[in-house]
């Protein structure tokens, strides 16, 4: 079964696109857990973004609480500022 770019993101939809996604974070990596797995509106509805399923990416919680209502380009950049930062302070990790 294939998602439809233009389809809402049912059920269905949804775990399509995990599956896709390898059960990854779509932002991250990290393997996702049932329990972790959380859909993320790339465009915040917020800011125009619609339940599209092309709109939607499966994240973990953590990410999706820390990315809130940003854009998905507003929170790469804020989390490649922050890890720029760290860096200089801190040194490599």
């Amino acid at each position: 079964m294939q998602l439809q770019n233009e389809g809402r993101a049912t059920k269905k939809n949804l775990l399509l696109l995990l599956e896709r996604q390898q059960y990854k974070c779509a932002l991250t990596g990290i393997e996702l857990t049932p329990q972790d797995a959380q859909a993320d509106h790339i465009v915040p509805l917020s800011d125009g973004g619609d339940n599209a399923i092309s709109n939607v990416q499966i994240v973990s919680a953590r990410v999706n609480a820390a990315k809130g209502t940003m854009s998905q380009g507003d929170f790469v950049a804020m989390c490649s500022a922050v890890s720029m930062h760290a860096m200089q302070v801190a040194g490599p990790v």
